[in-house]
């Protein structure tokens, strides 16, 4: 049985953006997101289309997703029909400027997800995550204690907060998220 590209997410699609502000990132989800990777800007277009048609919280975080993994990976990495395929990169500068611009799009949209799933800590660590990685490492000591108050029995807040701070070389600030992290979750020793 021959399907056209993106017809896993299509259908997928009417599915997950059928619920309305539920948290909700069960199999359909998770297929969905494997179908946006393989197939990244077609699944995109498919996940904008359907964020016009509802307000799905699910949805955002498809989007965040996907671009979150094309600003690890880049534009010279292709995922089709279950293949990856790696080029060599051709112009590093253009390719590090798709990298931070696909970085910040997954930002945004984990930003807007965080509204709508006030009560979930995974945006708000995907955020302070993300502002590392765009070395904007005093917006994600914000981020990190925000989330820390909003979550205080999550120990990867402070966690997160200590290897930013030992990013920015105040190692003896960090000790102390460290030994906060430490008392809440022991097994991370």
């Amino acid at each position: 049985l021959l399907r056209p590209p993106g017809h896993l997410a299509q259908h997928q699609l009417g599915h997950v953006g059928g619920r309305r502000d539920q948290h909700q990132t069960g199999n359909a989800v998770a297929a969905l997101a494997a179908e946006l990777t393989r197939e990244a800007d077609a699944g995109l277009a498919t996940v904008k289309e359907g964020l016009k048609q509802t307000d799905s919280a699910d949805l955002l975080e498809l989007e965040a997703r996907v671009y979150e993994d094309q600003g690890k990976e880049g534009p010279t990495v292709t995922h089709k029909r279950g293949t990856v395929t790696y080029a060599p990169s051709k112009d590093v500068a253009k390719e590090n400027a798709f990298k931070k611009e696909r970085t910040e799009r997954a930002l945004d949209a984990y930003l807007k997800l965080s509204v709508k799933r006030t009560d979930d800590a995974d945006p708000a660590m995907k955020i302070a995550e993300l502002l590392n990685t765009l070395e904007r490492h005093e917006d994600a000591l914000k981020a990190w204690e925000q989330g820390g108050k909003n979550f205080p029995s999550d120990s990867r807040f402070p966690l997160g907060q200590a290897e930013t701070l030992v990013r920015l070389k105040r190692d003896d600030e960090a000790a102390q998220y460290f030994q906060a992290a430490l008392l809440l979750n022991p097994r991370i020793a």
